[in-house]
């Protein structure tokens, strides 16, 4: 066992402790030995994301890694001592330009940057191939510099497009020859990291990718680099492919790696990671990039098309979160017609079926139709405080919910009692990692042009702050009870002359009794957590007037139905009929909680004889694939802090 073994261990019981579970798929599809590209999306969890699959592979996976998170110290440690290798990205050196710049209207036509009043030092903080980013009002321009002809002036190397002219052409010369604040990013040669990566590949090894970039917390994709394509085709300064031209043996596989998280940034969540089948590179993709010119462009974009796809595959992304959030719904009141319970990655996959199909027909009626009475039904949900996984819950007698809210409410008292020690010892690590991490969260997000809200950093800062933090309090948490004992005690601690020693009892509190304390309060809580949500249903089921409850519960049932109907109808063209039949037919049949009889004459005929004997019990069975999305509404991502 080396050191990359033993952080992988050390890796493995963080992510054991910050994850309620981990799902890991298809490593048969890992390649036991020989050169490997593990190209892992969405890039959704900054540094856990390498920590997930550094702890899911037998290989020894060297990442690239930007250069600025090299250069922090404990990150740093880690990344070097991982073999990771460093990349220097062009957005982490940008600075601010000089003076400030303007586009006149013949600089429009001839494209040109012009600097004003001789403000600007272009020829000492430009180079070519640098990129120009400016504002004009709300419209954000990036160029890149073909030519600088001296500190006045500069050439853009493309045409303004016609929406940067029409955005020009809404404002007057006045304001465009007042001159904008600008910012310059460096070109960087990566030659350096290529012929790390390359040399990494030669010897069998393996390297790991993130083909977006940056981590995000978008729900699509961000457009993949073709750093990609290339690290899998370039041989020292050139291209991986010539490396493979002239070494025949060498055979570079690249692996498609997804990963799904239920709410990445909170301690406890869930989370699946998905292998998929190994790509391997054409001969004749080899050698068509090694012709050059469009042959070579065309062989890189076929080679992107083809990981794009691959990792399709083994991911959830949607279009946009509204899409994301209605889908989730949508998987949720549907039941697969299938005794067994759903394990995570099967929920993955569903979603991902429902994503295709969803994205493929958003537009007819039907779907329109369905997709309002889904948010209205959540919104719903919402103004009763619960979740579409407790509406059944909801159904029970009053005498039956109050004897459950009382057993569970006296369950609730123990299990309190029982962690309340363990919770106020860990309660400073849980309110400084919170606030450290949001903090991060904002700095990041406004740093960054892609992310949404800088969810993908709270993870990571909550397990780097924990890691300081949370010895750090249990040191001080152990010397002040033994100072307390040491003090305050009347009598020997115990009859053991060497224990009454106030350096071992400050070893014995801070490695034994502490942790034996704290770390089961970890899960317990989690316990905790869940029985207290389970309350708000049997309130309602108590209080609330019937009515309601029938309502709502009516409401689920003619969903279910109608989606299961909407499902038949497109799902065996928008995933093809052989994966239709194999996996995702189901029958339409009246849920056993619907409480509105009359509504069931209203379905056709035909399906209520076909699904006269169908199983009704798909409601228990699918209930727990739900649990896994218990910190949702039904199409709803809410914040909990």
């Amino acid at each position: 066992m080396d050191f990359y073994d033993l952080i992988r261990l050390l890796f493995r019981w963080v992510l054991h402790i910050f994850f309620r579970e981990i799902y890991c798929r298809g490593q048969h599809n890992i390649p036991a030995n020989g050169p490997v590209i593990f190209v892992v999306a969405p890039h959704a969890n900054q540094f856990v994301d390498p920590m997930m699959l550094i702890t899911n592979t037998k290989r020894h996976v060297s990442f690239l890694s930007a250069q600025k998170s090299m250069d922090r110290k404990y990150v740093g440690f880690f990344a070097r001592k991982l073999k990771a290798i460093g990349v220097v990205r062009g957005q982490d050196l940008t600075f601010k330009g000089t003076g400030k710049i303007k586009l006149s209207s013949s600089s429009v036509s001839k494209n040109y940057l012009i600097g004003v009043n001789n403000s600007t030092k272009f020829l000492s903080e430009v180079k070519v191939k640098s990129v120009i980013a400016f504002q004009i009002n709300s419209f954000k321009f990036q160029k890149t510099v073909s030519e600088i002809i001296d500190d006045q002036y500069l050439k853009f190397k493309e045409n303004l497009s016609e929406e940067e002219l029409a955005a020009i052409s809404n404002y007057s010369e006045d304001l465009l020859n007042s001159g904008v604040d600008y910012k310059i990013t460096p070109f960087v040669d990566q030659g350096d990291m290529f012929t790390n990566v390359i040399e990494q590949l030669k010897k069998g090894g393996s390297v790991g990718i993130f083909p977006e970039g940056g981590s995000h917390d978008r729900t699509e994709f961000l457009p993949l680099k073709a750093g990609v394509a290339i690290v899998s085709t370039k041989c020292g300064s050139h291209m991986a492919l010539g490396a493979m031209a002239a070494n025949p043996g060498l055979d570079v596989k690249i692996v498609p790696v997804g990963l799904s998280y239920f709410h990445p940034n909170k301690f406890r969540s869930r989370a699946v990671i998905e292998f998929g089948e190994a790509i391997s590179i054409s001969t004749n993709s080899v050698e068509n990039y090694l012709k050059g010119g469009l042959d070579k462009r065309e062989s890189c974009s076929k080679l992107l098309d083809v990981i794009h796809h691959s990792l399709k595959s083994v991911t959830v992304t949607a279009p946009d979160y509204d899409t994301l959030m209605v889908i989730q719904a949508a998987r949720r009141l549907y039941q697969v017609n299938s005794e067994k319970k759903l394990s995570l990655a099967s929920v993955a996959k569903l979603t991902r079926k429902f994503v295709k199909g969803y994205v493929e027909y958003q537009h007819e009626p039907k779907v329109i139709e369905l997709t309002k009475r889904v948010r209205e039904y959540n919104a719903m949900l919402k103004s009763y405080g619960i979740r579409d996984h407790q509406v059944k819950n909801t159904s029970i007698g009053r005498g039956t919910a109050f004897v459950r809210l009382l057993l569970r409410l006296l369950a609730g008292l123990f299990l309190s009692l029982i962690l309340l020690p363990g919770a106020i010892l860990n309660f400073p690590i849980i309110l400084i990692t919170s606030i450290i991490s949001k903090r991060k969260a904002k700095e990041a997000l406004a740093a960054s042009s892609v992310k949404l809200k800088g969810r993908d950093v709270i993870a990571t800062w909550k397990v780097l702050v924990a890691s300081v933090v949370v010895p750090l309090t249990y040191a001080i948490e152990s010397l002040l009870i033994t100072m307390f004992i040491y003090f305050f005690s009347t009598h020997e601690f115990t009859s053991y002359p060497h224990l009454n020693n106030p350096v071992v009892q400050f070893l014995l509190i801070f490695l034994v009794i502490l942790p034996s304390i704290t770390y089961p309060s970890v899960f317990g809580m989690e316990k905790g957590v869940d029985l207290f949500k389970s309350l708000k249903p049997l309130i309602l089921a108590i209080f609330l007037d019937q009515k309601y409850i029938d309502r709502l519960r009516s409401i689920r049932s003619k969903l279910e139905v109608d989606l299961k109907m909407l499902i038949n109808e497109f799902g065996p063209s928008a995933i093809g009929e052989e994966v239709w039949e194999k996996e995702l037919t189901v029958k339409v049949s009246q849920p056993k909680s619907y409480p509105l009889k009359e509504e069931v004459k209203k379905t056709p005929t035909t399906v209520e004889e076909k699904n006269e004997n169908s199983d009704t019990d798909d409601e228990d069975n699918y209930s727990w694939a739900r649990r896994y999305d218990s910190d949702d509404y039904i199409s709803g991502d809410e914040d909990e802090g």
